[in-house]
């Protein structure tokens, strides 16, 4: 068995077998566990299962919540080797389809209204709510267990986001950067309630865990008082979070230094307000780490709040085996880094980066380095600030959505001649969604239809929450629509 993650799966199986590797935490406070064999167990069976089906298991679709089925379905579907791809069972009807076609996905695995919404779609479908038995493992074999890969879907800068595909060398190296740069081991307890569907959570959750044998008290959603409780009850040692996760804890804690062992926090998604960082710390009495990544290339950047020079505004210094390069942002050649303090767009080349976009005719690496739309610059000590980004990509609850995407869902509406949305600031953690709409000429049409229309097309927090009809856009004088003038208007985030 070549992958890290798999054989770590089989020790801790081996070695600590009794031991829980899963504590999931119901919405009613309902609690079911998994010990690492039962893990290991029923990851194999369903290796086998997946590994004797008809349809083939070249690309296996995973849609749940956070689940310990989720785990099992992530974990078995790498041990036959397939290509993974996790996806929110919240998606709407019609984008679960696309995005089962785009990936040409042969089996689903997920929960009910997952696999009814791709009936028509994908050739074998197995209810989630089947992997999690209590199985012997061995009688099904370990089989291959190269590691497979993760298909997992960007924000993109284009109308349509992304598949990345990450290699099972790729994983690994998170997993074990990870482990070793945070410090993450056995003897840990890890809160997670960030979906298990996205980059981060995955990096953490799945990656980090196993390989550091950290056991996992899972969530289905993050909630502040049942995380609070957490951390005060239940042994929690390491959470990762995003920046509106933190700013809620802040204000759930009753007196400072009450987590008995927590030991370990640290934020991604967005940059985190030294606002929060104060405030959290002064709660808990723990400061919070910082991870700067991507869906291309995993987590590669920590900031260590334990560290003697520590800056809670830097992103942090590279991981092992990352390198990093600040490039010209007109003329971004990786032969030609730009030298320390000085601002353009960040560059990585990193053992944990993706092979390629599984929708994309040609490689976006430039010398083995990936462009990652983002300004920052390095100090000379080799520590990544982030200073701005080239995308425009909004950061709705620490979840990217692309602007472009949900512009190109409102035009398909007959009655909408061009539609632009921008970010409306909602505090200093997140924003929300704003579309302006200029219907075509002789047509009406209401905001309310508008945000029906989308949500069949879009996740939730991919549709606008305010939703205004115009009957112009200020545009300069080649015809381009003046969105910096738009942004400023809405004191919307540049």
């Amino acid at each position: 068995m070549s992958s890290l993650l798999l054989r770590r799966l089989e020790e801790h199986a081996r070695s600590r077998p009794d031991e829980f590797a899963v504590r999931e935490i119901g919405e009613s406070g309902e609690e079911r566990r998994v010990t690492w064999r039962e893990l290991r167990d029923a990851a194999a069976a369903l290796a086998s299962r997946l590994r004797r089906s008809e349809a083939g298991c070249e690309v296996v679709l995973v849609g749940s919540s956070n689940r310990i089925e989720l785990l099992v379905a992530m974990l078995g579907g790498l041990w036959a080797d397939a290509s993974v791809l996790p996806v929110s069972p919240e998606l709407p009807k019609l984008e679960l389809a696309a995005t089962a076609r785009r990936s040409r996905a042969s089996i689903a695995i997920g929960e009910n209204e997952v696999l009814e919404a791709l009936a028509d779609t994908v050739p074998e479908r197995i209810s989630s709510d089947t992997l999690a038995a209590r199985r012997n493992g061995d009688a099904y074999g370990p089989g291959a267990g190269g590691g497979g890969s993760l298909l997992l879907t960007t924000s993109g800068t284009t109308d349509v986001p992304r598949l990345v595909r990450r290699d099972s060398p790729a994983l690994d190296a998170v997993g074990a950067s990870c482990a070793k740069t945070i410090g993450i081991d056995a003897t840990d307890v890890m809160l997670v309630t960030v979906p298990l569907y996205h980059s981060y959570g995955i990096d953490q959750a799945l990656l980090t865990a196993v390989v550091a044998g950290c056991a996992i008290e899972l969530h289905r959603r993050f909630d502040p008082v049942r995380a609070r409780l957490a951390l005060l009850e239940r042994g929690i040692s390491v959470l990762p979070a995003v920046p509106v996760m933190f700013d809620a804890l802040a204000r759930q804690a009753r007196a400072p230094g009450r987590a008995p062992r927590l030991r370990r926090a640290y934020s991604a998604g967005s940059p985190l307000p030294r606002r929060i960082f104060d405030q959290f710390a002064r709660a808990w009495g723990v400061g919070i780490g910082q991870i700067y990544g991507a869906t291309e290339f995993g987590s590669i950047t920590f900031n260590d709040p334990d560290g003697g020079d520590f800056d809670p505004e830097a992103a942090g210094r590279p991981m092992q085996g990352v390198r990093l390069r600040i490039l010209d942002a007109r003329d971004p050649d990786p032969e030609r880094p730009l030298p320390p303090e000085v601002e353009g767009q960040v560059a990585v080349a990193a053992p944990s980066m993706m092979s390629d976009y599984v929708d994309a005719a040609r490689s976006p690496l430039e010398h083995g380095f990936l462009l990652t739309g983002d300004l920052g610059q390095l100090d000379a000590s080799g520590r990544l600030r982030l200073t701005g980004r080239l995308r425009l990509l909004v950061d709705v609850g620490g979840i990217k959505v692309n602007p472009a995407e949900v512009e190109s869902v409102l035009v398909r509406h007959p009655a909408v001649r061009e539609a632009l949305v921008l970010a409306l600031p909602f505090s200093d953690t997140t924003a929300r969604l704003k579309a302006l709409v200029v219907p075509e000429p002789g047509c009406e049409v209401r905001p309310d239809e508008l945000r029906r229309f989308a949500r069949e097309h879009l996740i939730h927090y991919k549709v606008p929450r305010i939703i205004e009809i115009r009957t112009t856009m200020p545009r300069s004088a080649t015809g381009k629509i003046l969105r910096k003038d738009l942004e400023s208007e809405l004191g919307a985030p540049s």
